[in-house]
Parts: structure tokens; C-alpha cells; sequence
């Protein structure tokens, strides 16, 4: 037998074979019957041309999953407006007094970057004020803004956005889409929690608490990254205890302290 003669190329298709290749080529891609049958009428089979066909549905979907992921990140909330940027190259274990201490520090919020790449948690970053908690916290979301959709909120901006909320219709708005992004986003990093607004015994208002139980219920399963000036007992004490469970890691290996390094912009 001519083997030659088993292989039925496109050219060696007749047309009503020709319209049900196209027509199933159709059904399982974005091409439509038309375009389907002019490439089996051109030569092209159907495999090269469905493998064509998922390349590209691939790199698009690539492209838009890219576009979201800027999308989210530029409504993030800086810190009077600045936004700010920090990668694991840009800490400097060799310039702290404890060197062996901050490269460790350093290496711990590493390997958890490279575990939420495939997971979700909760981390906290605990610390004096400029010793480097909110530099790790965005080197760790550095890590992760090219597989998920990442936002920063700076909780003293927060605050006071919520504040310009009560009279200001626009700022109402723009709280509720950051509200709403804040629960979308699959990693949320919170800046200074503990500097928000805050009764006359130094505990977080009663709506505040609503809010962030609000938050930590929306985002269960999720990884919500916290920076504070506050000990855990400390927030304990300032937040009610189903906010906490939700947002706060109880898990000591997720958990980093900057404690007794130098400030991180001096040195």
C-alpha cells in the first residue's frame, strides 16, 4: 500500500469534507466557519491552525491578566500621595550594626514572597517606626505583582479619605470603589494599621471595626499583608477580636519583626 496515499492532506479534501472539518474547527476555537474553511481550502490543517488559534487566545489572555494586575496596583493609596517602591536588592543587610540579624530578616520575608507565589496568607511586619516594615512588606508585593492582582492602602490615608467621605459625594465614591478594591484584590497590603481613627481610650472606633471585619471577612483565602508600630497585644487591645482573627496571623512563620534594626532611611 502507498503510504502517500493514507495521508489526506486539505488539498486531498473534498469540500463536504472541507465544510466539516471547518465547521468542527468552529465550534472549539474563535475562528468562524468562513475563515475555517478557507484555511482548510488554502492548505492549512486544522491542527497547525488550532494551535495557532490557542497561542494566541493564550497571549491575550496573558495581556489582559497583565492589564488587570496594573490596573489594581495604580489605584493603590499612598502615604501623602508618594508612591513608593522597594525590592529585595534594595535591602542592605551589610549597612545595619546587626548585619547577620538583617540579612536574616531579609531572607525569612524572602522565602515568604516566593510561598505566596503559590499560596495565600496572612503576613504581619511588626516593628519601630523606619525600621524597614513597610520596605520589606513592598518588596514582598514587588514578588508577587506579576501573578496577582496586588493593591497598597496606606491606613492613614485611609483614615482620612473616610473622613473627606462624610461630606464630599465624590470622595464618597472614591472610597467605595477603594473599599470594594480592597476586598477584590488578591493581595492587599495595609500600611500602618493602628493609625486609624481611634476613641478617647485609644481603641479603634466602633466603624472602623465594622469596616475592617468587613474587610477581613471579604477576604478570606486570600493574603492580606499588615504593617503596624503596634505588638500583637497591642492590637489586640485596640481592635475587637473578630477583627483580629480575621487580618492578624496567629502563625509565628509568617510573622516579622524589625525590632532593634537602625532606621532603614539613614543608614
Amino acid at each position: 500500500m502507498d503510504k502517500k496515499k493514507d495521508f489526506k492532506s486539505s488539498f486531498a479534501m473534498t469540500n463536504v469534507e472541507r465544510r466539516e472539518m471547518a465547521l468542527k474547527i468552529a465550534q472549539h476555537s474563535t475562528l468562524s466557519f468562513d475563515e475555517a474553511f478557507s484555511l482548510l481550502k488554502n492548505g492549512q490543517t486544522s491542527d497547525e491552525r488550532l494551535q495557532r488559534d490557542e497561542e494566541f487566545t493564550a497571549s491575550k489572555k496573558q495581556l489582559l491578566e497583565k492589564r488587570k494586575f496594573s490596573r489594581f496596583y495604580s489605584c493603590s493609596l499612598w502615604a501623602q500621595g508618594r508612591k513608593k517602591s522597594f525590592t529585595f536588592d534594595d535591602w542592605k543587610p551589610e549597612m545595619q550594626s546587626d548585619s547577620e540579624r538583617a540579612a536574616a530578616i531579609g531572607n525569612k520575608a524572602f522565602r515568604l514572597a516566593k510561598e505566596l507565589e503559590q499560596q495565600d496568607f496572612n503576613v504581619l511586619l511588626t516593628g519601630s517606626v523606619g525600621a524597614g516594615k513597610t520596605a520589606l512588606a513592598l518588596a514582598i508585593s514587588d514578588k508577587l505583582r506579576n501573578f496577582k492582582t496586588t493593591l497598597f492602602v496606606s491606613m492613614v490615608e485611609w483614615k482620612n479619605l473616610r473622613m473627606g467621605a462624610i461630606k464630599s459625594p465624590e470622595k464618597q465614591r472614591e472610597f467605595s470603589r477603594l473599599e470594594q478594591m480592597m476586598k477584590d484584590a488578591e493581595v492587599l497590603l495595609l500600611d500602618d494599621l493602628g493609625k486609624d481613627n481611634k476613641d478617647s481610650n485609644g481603641r479603634a472606633t466602633q466603624d472602623t471595626n465594622n469596616m475592617l471585619f468587613g474587610l477581613g471577612d471579604a477576604r478570606m483565602g486570600k493574603t492580606t499583608i499588615i504593617t503596624t508600630n503596634d505588638s500583637q497585644s497591642e492590637l489586640a487591645r485596640k481592635y475587637d477580636a473578630a477583627v483580629v482573627s480575621r487580618l492578624i496571623t496567629k502563625n509565628p512563620d509568617h510573622t516579622i519583626s524589625t525590632n532593634g534594626l537602625q532606621d532603614v532611611r539613614e543608614v
